[in-house]
Formats: C-alpha cells, structure tokens, sequence
C-alpha cells in the first residue's frame, strides 16, 4: 500500500509540475512571439493557430479522444494492441495529411476570410504542415495515455512546450510569421517520434489490416459524438478573434492576445496551488463535509488574497 500511494504521489507531483512548467513557458512563448512579430504578425499568428486548434479537432474525428480508453481495454493483449495501435496510427498520419493538403489547397481563400486580402495566402499553406504534424503527435499522445504512461506523457508534453519555444526564436527571427509556423509543426513531429521511440518495436508499425480497421472503425463510431463539447471551446475562441481582426484590425488581435495572456499569468498562481487539492476535497466531503469545509475554506480565501498582489504586479509590468 505504501508503496502504491508513493508511486500515485509521485505521478501527480510530476504531473503537477509539468503543468506549472507547461503554463510557463506557454506565456513566455506568447510573450517572445508578440515582441518579435509586432502587433499586426503576431494577431495573424493568433487567428491562424486558433484555425489550427478547430481543424485538429475535426480532422481527428473524435477517434483521439476515445483512443485512449480503447488502448487500455486491449493493454494486456500484445497482438490486439499492436492492431489496435498500427490502426490508429495508420488512420491519423492519413486525417492529418488529408487535412493538411486541404489547408493548403484552400489556403488563398482562407487567408482572405481570416486574416484579409493583406494576408499572405502562404502562411496558411504552412498552417496545413503544421496541422498534419499536430494530428498525428495528438494521436500518440492519446496511445501514450491509453497505455497508463502518465508520467512519460507528462514529460514529453513538458519537453514539446521547451523545444517549440527552442525553435521559435531563430524561426520567426529568419523567417517571420511562416518560420513560427514551421517550427510548431516541427516540434510536433519531434514529440510523435519520440512517443514512437518509446513503444516496443513490435507496436511502432502502420496497420491497415481488416483487424485494425475494425478497431478504428469503432473508435470513430463511439468517438465523433464527442466533437460538439470538444470543438466549442476552439471554434468559440477563434471565431471571436476572426470577427475582432475583421472589424478591429490584426493589431487589435495581438492586444487582445496579449491581455489574455497576461490574464492567465494572475490565474496561474491560484490554479498551480488549488490544483492538487481538488481530490482531496471531493474525498473528504463524500466522509466527513463539514470538515471539508471547515479545513478548505480558509485555503481558498488566503489563495484568492494570494491572486490579489499578483494581480498588481502583472498591471504594473503591463507596460513594459
């Protein structure tokens, strides 16, 4: 028993800790892109990525989301999984291609609607790489979770935050706009390789036999009712940047961005702390509530006094 509660610790402590260095390092990342492309690049990148986020979304069918809870069911079967495995495989590297190709194929009359006849109908062309690159690495990630590697996930999703950062600063420096986008479809193929990497040989393999058909097959029929939830938050976001650069201009966009992410910084402290309680608190409250509420509360209050200064300080720094 002892040694399960340190193993389960442990997993959350790390998980814990590549959340806080994921967040992080996402606002430094925002941060570096705002000064190096100016207002107007930068509320173009931020329209394109949120066009990004909707079409992975799409274009995995639901069959991420399902994936991994079908990959844990066939966990203990070498043969099963490696079908089942070699099937999704199969089946994102083509989604994420097809939904590539059709970016760029679309991409004159995408760049027209999102960013405007200034627009740059080759950004979006490279938007299509990096939506190829970001289905396939969502859907090992997916593998990785199904096959209980939290830790190593959580790690890898840590390390793919760093490398994009890595690599978005001489990109954009050299290239600009495109270069930002070459280096997120880049760190997305280094993080799928490295998922890769890390499975046995015998499960690296495409499949498109019947069998592992059969398994994307019913992933894609218990996965697609779930777009609705999955794909409203993406579609929300990027539709109000899209009407706020049409009416406000691509500059408005980057501010806005900016705002927001200097909003996430004053939520960031409170969450990082709140985070690891909520399962203690939906324990204790099942046993003994009125404990539970009378050891939390005070904690909430001291966290949200907590989010006050801070609050203060990213207003001050806002200038600079």
């Amino acid at each position: 028993m002892d040694s399960l509660r340190l193993a389960v610790t442990r997993g959350t402590a790390i998980t814990l800790v590549s959340i806080v260095a994921m967040r992080a390092i996402g606002f430094v990342t925002s941060l570096v892109l705002a000064r190096r492309l100016g207002p107007e690049a930068f509320g173009a990148w931020v329209i394109l990525i949120g066009f990004q986020a909707v079409v992975v979304v799409v274009a995995g069918l639901g069959l991420p989301l399902i994936a991994p809870k079908l990959v844990a069911e066939k966990h203990t079967a070498e043969a099963r999984t490696a079908a089942i495995l070699g099937g999704f495989l199969t089946a994102a590297l083509v989604m994420g291609i097809l939904a590539g190709v059709l970016v760029v194929a679309a991409a004159p009359w995408l760049t027209r609607i999102m960013v405007g006849p200034a627009g740059d109908p080759r950004d979006t062309a490279w938007l299509g790489f990096a939506v190829a690159a970001i289905v396939w690495s969502t859907a090992t990630g997916a593998i990785l979770q199904g096959r209980q590697q939290i830790q190593r996930l959580a790690i890898y999703s840590m390390g793919l935050t760093g490398l994009n950062l890595a690599l978005l600063i001489p990109a954009t420096h050299v290239y600009g706009l495109p270069g930002a986008i070459m280096a997120l479809g880049v760190g997305h193929i280094v993080f799928a390789l490295a998922v890769l990497a890390a499975l046995p040989r015998s499960l690296r393999r495409l499949n498109w036999s019947r069998e592992a058909l059969n398994h994307v097959a019913h992933g894609l029929a218990l996965g697609w009712p779930l777009l609705a939830s999955t794909l409203l938050v993406p579609l929300v976001a990027w539709l109000g940047r899209t009407w706020l650069g049409r009416h406000g201009g691509l500059g408005s966009v980057g501010h806005y961005q900016v705002a927001e992410t200097l909003n996430q910084a004053i939520l960031f402290v409170p969450m990082a702390i709140t985070m690891p309680l909520y399962p203690m608190i939906a324990s204790l409250s099942r046993e003994r509530p009125e404990e539970a509420v009378r050891t939390f509360a005070p904690v909430f209050v001291y966290v949200t006094l907590l989010s006050l200064p801070t609050a203060v300080i990213v207003g001050w720094l806002a200038p600079i």
